[in-house]
């Protein structure tokens, strides 16, 4: 090569490389154990490289163990971060403490890039991983007591990876979903609450209910058993509007007025299946009923007068049930009809409607012992 050095007297050459004029000797590495030689590094014989133990260093200007009085403050230094990944702190004092880890873009600290705030009680550990997202960091901590601490720590260290401290100090590994830690009791938490944090060994499914999210169970055998959800709801509504006094029913009758059926639906416009459906008589004196249904509110003719509906009405009804007779309860009366599958939607809401008709002639009602009409559906 034409960089290569030829040694006076010997002729021996020396292989070399120029660099900006001067020429530096080309080292071939070895390697061995124990002083043994093991070859020439090659692709065949690499060279062995270990990784650091030790992933993270200890920040000594945002870090204090100085007692602070009440109100006061200790700020530590703005600090360059570009080569790491992650911060910790770790802190307890025998007064509550008010920490704050600020990021910034610019060596000045003026650039603020994200802000954390966290409250740490008295005489109650504190451990918390950030994932860094500025390049220069400082650590700010309040006594926020009434008094002078006795005891304080605050301990800032730096890491590839998001790093904690346990008792004893040494470090492991921390994991973050969406700012949420796993607690020591192996579930997730909001790590600002926890006075430890652990390093998590399993893995969750998760599901959401609506409101929280938590975890999906097994059953005692480790099985995870899934069912078909049944929103089955009973609907009660007392019949209004019925003859209380001196004319009796004739067959054919309507009874009482148009009943609300609410709460039919999930939504505006949604659907179900009706399954069942009681008459509950408490003047004891009715016998075989039809309830007609319909999806959307319907003019009726009136109260014990021959039950009449428009045209127009008739295309809203979604059904006719039929209770064939009524069982004498004592001083009650029940209708009933089960094992009904009569799907329905709501128009324009989320309420069902509900009208009825004699198929028998009976006296006229008790005030205050009016019937009751009960609808069991099971919404989609």
């Amino acid at each position: 090569m034409a960089d290569d050095v030829t040694l006076p007297g010997t002729g021996s050459v020396i292989a070399a490389d120029d660099i900006s004029g001067v020429s530096y000797q080309r080292v071939k590495l070895v390697h061995g154990v124990d002083g043994t030689n093991a070859g020439d590094v090659a692709i065949s014989n690499p060279f062995p490289v270990a990784q650091s133990a030790t992933n993270f260093e200890f920040s000594t200007v945002n870090s204090t163990s100085t007692n602070l009085a009440a109100s006061a403050t200790f700020t530590g230094t703005v600090e360059a971060v570009v080569d790491q990944q992650a911060v910790s702190v770790i802190a307890r004092a025998t007064q509550p403490l008010s920490i704050t880890v600020n990021q910034y873009q610019d060596s000045g600290g003026t650039v603020l890039v994200v802000t954390n705030n966290f409250t740490v009680a008295a005489n109650t550990p504190f451990a918390r991983s950030l994932v860094l997202n500025g390049n220069y960091l400082n650590v700010v901590v309040q006594n926020t007591g009434a008094s002078t601490t006795t005891s304080l720590v605050v301990d800032t260290a730096l890491g590839t990876i998001p790093v904690v401290t346990q008792s004893g100090n040494a470090p492991i590994a921390l994991n973050e979903i969406g700012g949420a830690a796993f607690s020591a009791s192996g579930s997730f938490a909001d790590a600002e609450s926890n006075s430890q944090v652990t390093l998590p060994t399993e893995a969750y499914l998760m599901g959401f209910n609506g409101t929280t999210w938590d975890r999906i169970r097994l059953d005692s055998q480790s099985i995870l058993r899934v069912r078909a959800h049944r929103d089955l709801v009973r609907i009660a509504v007392g019949v209004t509007g019925v003859t209380t006094a001196t004319t009796a029913y004739t067959a054919g009758d309507q009874v009482g007025t148009l009943v609300s059926l609410t709460g039919a639906a999930r939504a505006t416009g949604g659907s179900g299946t009706i399954v069942a459906v009681q008459l509950i008589d408490q003047s004891d004196i009715m016998g075989a009923v039809d309830v007609v249904f319909s999806r959307a509110s319907i003019t009726l003719a009136a109260d014990n007068a021959a039950y009449a509906i428009s045209d127009a009405d008739s295309l809203n009804v979604i059904g006719l049930v039929q209770l064939a007779g009524a069982y004498d309860i004592g001083n009650n009366r029940i209708a009933q009809a089960y094992n009904l599958a009569v799907p329905y939607d709501c128009s324009g809401g989320t309420t069902l409607y509900a009208s009825i008709i004699t198929r028998i002639g009976h006296t006229f009602f008790t005030a205050g012992a009016l019937p009751q009409l009960v609808v069991w559906v099971e919404l989609n």
